[in-house]
């Protein structure tokens, strides 16, 4: 059993290398236009660093060849190259001190988990990395007064197991959050108006949606999603949330795509299926009908293609179903 961490010296730590972060930065002419200021962080390993953004920063990685040809549903929004972490234009010089804190709490994890009963303190332990962080960070606010911030900046702490966004909540307000990311609260306005639907018209619409981006159809609904920084996984989420109800429609989009690659005698796209068979593992409840379909999809592939990946993944689902019918 390792030795507690001493996760108050890691706050202090914290908050002492990051008022002398932005007190350096805040003296140099790069100090204009601060739109985000994040710590940047790895539970598992302890990894502490700051990194932020300026509107001149994002100007300049934007003249990268990799980033010119980007659309702004690319750029901006909350999962666009805007507030992608690893492209911000600066991080804090390396701290002596909060190394040798880092490589400390990460002998103390590699002890924890190396006890296979540890488990939930394992995860305790990076849950209490996290929490210090957040704190450290909220102490920081009166800080980063001291930067040239927009009206929409926002600080939050990042972990690279986990996404980008799911710490923000903590130190960002609602209203702030809507300045920084509006597409965030018009796309709940977007769901609200789905949901005046019955819920299989609303399946009905995703999974034709979903299609549509598999497909590159350009329809409406894509269109405005991807304005929305929305895409094919989110449809995904929604027909999960709507459950049972959106597994006849999976069904019957698999079996479309299935007869073509028959017609076509080729193994087809894996993952164009895939696209639609992972929500129904996800949903993993279905009416004997809709197993019937599969099981008699199943049967064909097996016949005409044993080894393709469609194959095994149509069993993948069937197990989901029902794992004692369909065992591994």
């Amino acid at each position: 059993m390792p030795k507690s961490n001493d996760f108050a010296k890691l706050k202090k730590l914290v908050i002492q290398h990051g008022e002398n972060t932005i007190k350096a930065f805040a003296k140099t002419p790069q100090n204009k236009g601060v739109y985000v200021f994040v710590i940047d962080s790895h539970a598992l390993y302890g990894d502490v660093n700051f990194r932020w953004n300026t509107l001149d920063g994002f100007a300049y990685t934007r003249t990268f060849d990799s980033y010119k040809d980007y659309t702004d549903d690319r750029l901006y929004g909350h999962i666009g190259l805007k507030y992608c972490v690893g492209d911000f234009r600066f991080e804090d010089e390396r701290n002596e001190k909060l190394g040798k804190w880092t490589m400390n709490y990460a002998d103390a994890l590699d002890e924890l988990c190396d006890e296979e009963e540890e488990e939930d303190q394992v995860d305790q332990y990076m849950d209490t990395f996290i929490a210090v962080l957040i704190e450290a960070m909220k102490e920081l606010m009166p800080a980063l007064s001291q930067l040239d911030l927009t009206d929409n900046f926002i600080a939050y702490v990042v972990d690279h197991d986990a996404a980008d966004m799911t710490y923000l909540p903590e130190t960002v307000s609602p209203s702030q959050l809507d300045k920084a990311f509006p597409e965030l609260k018009a796309y709940e306005t977007y769901k609200t108006r789905l949901q005046s639907l019955q819920l299989d018209e609303q399946a009905a619409f995703w999974c034709q949606t979903l299609a549509d981006f598999e497909d590159g159809q350009e329809s409406e609904a894509v269109i405005q999603l991807r304005s929305l920084s929305r895409y094919s996984f989110d449809v995904q989420d929604e027909l999960v949330k709507l459950g049972e109800i959106a597994v006849p429609f999976l069904v019957t989009y698999l079996e479309k795509e299935f007869e073509e690659q028959f017609a076509l005698q080729d193994n087809g796209h894996s993952m164009k299926a895939w696209t639609f068979q992972s929500p129904i593992i996800d949903i993993a409840k279905a009416g004997e009908n809709e197993i019937g379909r599969l099981q008699a999809l199943y049967l064909r592939q097996k016949q005409e293609r044993p080894e393709a990946q469609n194959t095994t993944n149509t069993w993948r689902v069937l197990h989901a179903l029902d794992p004692l019918r369909f065992p591994e």
